[in-house]
């Protein structure tokens, strides 16, 4: 915008230069008149490379923000024990392996157990296993699916057998055996569907 009411200017100014000169016959000389347009064009052009400079300055300190935001919650866990609880997924130590370094963990516990339901993981959670964890994540919920868990209702608690109960009961766990450590749920895969597989003729009946 700047630039080009700059660009307005200028044409009126040449415009009335001219009308001037026409009417009243004056003396100006040409070179005169070519030395105002060169410095107007000139203060237009670093106006508009200012203005330019300007926004690309706020684009790379927006990057800088967002980048110290990323680099925050990265540091967040820096030098911390993570424990990880999950079934044959988190078991394969695939994600885990990775995750470690990019967080900068100093190190971490891999509970994960092949064909593990909700259940059973609350079972393994103990005061002595969570004793200098910073964070336990919990990624299940496949399993339950396969085997026929009743999902139940999200106000179920604990003392009910149902997979809402089940991760109740694991949260209770977590919070007894260690308050301050942070909990991370991870969102179950998707389950397939298998004509060979029991847990097919199971969930369609309850569907």
């Amino acid at each position: 915008m700047v630039v080009a009411d700059s660009y307005l200017m200028l044409v009126v100014y040449l415009k009335g230069v001219m009308f001037i000169k026409h009417k009243r016959k004056s003396k100006f000389n040409f070179k005169v008149i070519s030395i105002l347009v060169i410095i107007i064009l000139v203060f237009v052009l670093r106006i508009g490379m200012y203005k330019n400079n300007q926004l690309i300055n706020l684009k790379d300190n927006q990057q800088m923000n967002e980048d110290n935001v990323i680099q925050q919650k990265v540091d967040k866990y820096k030098d911390k024990i993570w424990y990880a609880i999950g079934d044959s997924i988190t078991a394969q130590n695939m994600y885990p392996y990775y995750l470690k370094d990019m967080i900068h963990l100093k190190s971490y516990i891999n509970d994960g157990i092949y064909g593990q339901e909700m259940g059973t993981m609350a079972d393994r959670i103990t005061t002595r296993k969570l004793a200098n964890i910073a964070l336990v994540t919990v990624f299940g919920g496949t399993n339950d699916y396969a085997l026929g868990k009743k999902l139940g209702t999200i106000n179920d608690d604990e003392t009910i057998n149902s997979f809402y109960g089940n991760v109740q009961k694991v949260i209770g766990k977590i919070q007894t055996a260690n308050p301050k450590t942070e909990i991370v749920f991870m969102t179950p895969i998707k389950r397939g569907k298998f004509e060979n597989l029991q847990y097919i003729l199971i969930r369609t009946t309850e569907v």
